[in-house]
């Protein structure tokens, strides 16, 4: 490997690293529903919402991501999503309302 390539490694690393936290966190929905449903007395129409905001939230990601980037530049938009994921995450964690639940999870996928 050329010296002059490892920067493209570490850049495609990270890349792909963003998608491997998206699969995980639509794996992860799966084993807390029966919780997160007890716990905001959630019904089954709420539920499912709940659940696929994060897919819905995505294609408004995929529309608007690409527009950004050439607007802001990539790396700036990276550093971006990547505090808006942990500070959404944190406040997911710490939510005491369904609604501010679904709101923060729907913030998450801009991340």
């Amino acid at each position: 490997m050329k010296k002059s390539n490892s920067p493209l490694f570490l850049y495609t690393f990270i890349a792909v690293l963003g998608g491997l936290i998206f699969g995980l966190n639509m794996a992860v929905i799966s084993g807390a529903i029966p919780f997160i449903q007890e716990h905001f007395r959630l019904d089954d129409m709420t539920l499912g919402f709940f659940v696929s905001i994060l897919t819905i939230g995505c294609l408004f990601c995929a529309l608007l991501g690409g527009q950004f980037s050439d607007k802001f530049g990539r790396k700036k938009v990276m550093i971006f999503s990547a505090v808006l994921f942990v500070i959404s995450s944190i406040c997911c964690a710490f939510s005491s309302s369904s609604l501010g639940l679904l709101f923060f999870r729907f913030v998450v996928v801009f991340g």
